[in-house]
């Protein structure tokens, strides 16, 4: 008669279910969220808004305003948002804060 030992139980590896792994990995997944959420909004935006104002463009924003043109078509027309077409025109006196 063979003597034989039992086979040891043995459980599949985890991962800890708490501690410096997951919550590193929590921080990650949340910064690649944030980027791709910055980026689909970057996407949204017009083509020029947050660029720097060039002379030319303020001149010709303050213009259009005072023939009397809209904000939207004001900013559609400079490839900028309405909110920055807005402070432009707040920085200038045009409108009131």
């Amino acid at each position: 008669m063979a003597l034989t030992q039992p086979a040891a139980k043995c459980s599949p590896p985890t991962a800890p279910a708490s501690g410096p792994t997951p919550r590193a990995l929590f921080a990650a997944t949340h910064a690649l969220e944030k980027v791709e959420s910055f980026e689909r909004r970057r996407q949204q935006l017009p083509p020029k808004a947050g660029a720097p104002w060039t002379e030319d463009e303020e001149r010709r924003l303050l213009a259009s305003f005072d023939a009397g043109r809209g904000l939207v078509e004001i900013a559609r027309a400079h490839e900028r948002s309405q909110t920055g077409v807005r402070a432009r025109l707040v920085k200038y006196g045009r409108l009131a804060a």
